[in-house]
């Protein structure tokens, strides 16, 4: 008996004891949690200080902004727009204000062509003296003769007009022309385009079939025939460069159609299109308040590109002398004032090149825009 007695409390000393306080162990998995669910929300928190979430917008701005082209055309668009809208408060010219401070004389030179013994042609040039009070043709950074002279800083053209001044009031002109045609022209082509890519069937087939007629015409002619139109039958010659202009966006909304027509067939297919079909909205809902969002992106870069375009066919109107009368002020006009004049042509060149300087500066400004707002609202572009 004693020996199964000290067996028994040897058996008692060696078996560890398992059983545990089921309250200790659900403190215990509790405070587990905690500590995991506290890590998780630190890690969250970390990685959300890392990393910042873009808007599209932001990112858009991003891309553009980082190419130097870009900027640099941005910055000569806003030069231009300051030069020409706020440049003429600056002056002390009016567009159309001719300088007779003329000292009664001036020269002006005069050409002809003959021919010497061997029959080949060559020109000669003379100079005059005309009385005139007109201080025609003054050298740049130049003053009028008036008792508080005023500064001609490009000097003045062959009728005594300051050349800085109407350098802005063209400026002024032919941007807003561009920015109208192009508005008009987009307008159309986005509601043509937008009902042919809709509805399709004999809607799409008569609107292309439209567009492929108006393709067909070669616009800069059919300009040239309208202003000859003009002129003879006496419009007035203020009014004839809006109607020409106006005739331009009737011809040129084609390319507008066929792109908003070519993505509205893409997005009528989408989901969220069959969710409005789902909701019964109408078609004009559908188009305008669905689709056309959609294409904005494309319709900016087509307008962008555009800008520049309608500029040099402003420019080209008024060289030939179907744009706007020569009292008033156009880049295109005053490179014109040198044609058939081959003495302002080589001794003034200050009264047509910096016409031609800023043409250029507008149409590449615009296109490097185009150009980088086509990268940055693409999908495709790295991020």
């Amino acid at each position: 008996m004693q020996e199964e007695e000290k067996m028994k409390e040897q058996t008692e000393e060696t078996v560890p004891v398992t059983a545990q306080d089921p309250v200790a162990e659900n403190a215990a998995s509790t405070a587990q949690d905690s500590v995991a669910e506290n890590a998780a929300v630190q890690e969250e928190e970390s990685v959300a200080d890392r990393v910042r979430i873009i808007s599209p917008f932001r990112l858009v701005m991003k891309r553009f902004f980082r190419s130097r082209l870009c900027v640099a055309g941005l910055i000569m668009f806003v030069f231009l727009l300051l030069f020409s809208f706020l440049g003429p408060v600056f002056v002390g010219w009016s567009e159309e204000e001719v300088d007779r401070s003329g000292t009664g004389e001036s020269y002006s030179y005069l050409s002809m062509t003959v021919k010497d013994e061997d029959g080949a042609n060559y020109t000669v040039y003379t100079d005059d003296i005309v009385k005139s009070d007109i201080n025609n043709h003054a050298l740049p950074f130049s003053y009028s003769h008036e008792e508080n002279g005023r500064l001609h800083l490009f000097g003045t053209d062959q009728n005594g007009r300051d050349i800085f001044v109407r350098l802005m009031y063209g400026g002024r002109l032919s941007i807003i022309l561009s920015f109208l045609v192009v508005l008009i022209y987009t307008i159309i082509g986005v509601i043509l385009g937008g009902l042919a890519g809709y509805f399709g069937k004999w809607v799409d087939m008569v609107i292309m079939r439209i567009v492929d007629i108006l393709n067909c015409i070669p616009s800069l002619p059919i300009l040239l025939i309208i202003g000859a139109i003009l002129e003879s039958t006496g419009v007035n010659a203020d009014m004839r460069i809006y109607i020409m202009m106006a005739c331009l966006a009737l011809l040129s909304w084609t390319g507008v159609a066929r792109l908003v027509r070519g993505q509205i067939l893409f997005l009528r297919e989408q989901e969220y299109m069959v969710a409005t079909e789902a909701l019964g909205l109408s078609p004009m809902r559908k188009i305008f308040r669905h689709l056309i969002p959609n294409v904005m992106p494309q319709l900016i870069v087509s307008m962008t590109l555009g800008l520049g375009s309608i500029i040099l066919y402003e420019a080209t109107l008024s060289f030939i002398g179907l744009g706007v009368p020569p009292e008033a002020a156009s880049w295109g006009q005053m490179v014109q004032s040198a044609v058939g004049d081959t003495a302002i042509l080589n001794y003034y060149i200050e009264c047509w090149l910096p016409a031609g300087i800023m043409i250029i500066l507008a149409v590449l400004a615009f296109n490097f825009i185009g150009d980088g707002l086509r990268d940055a609202l693409d999908p495709k572009m790295k991020r």
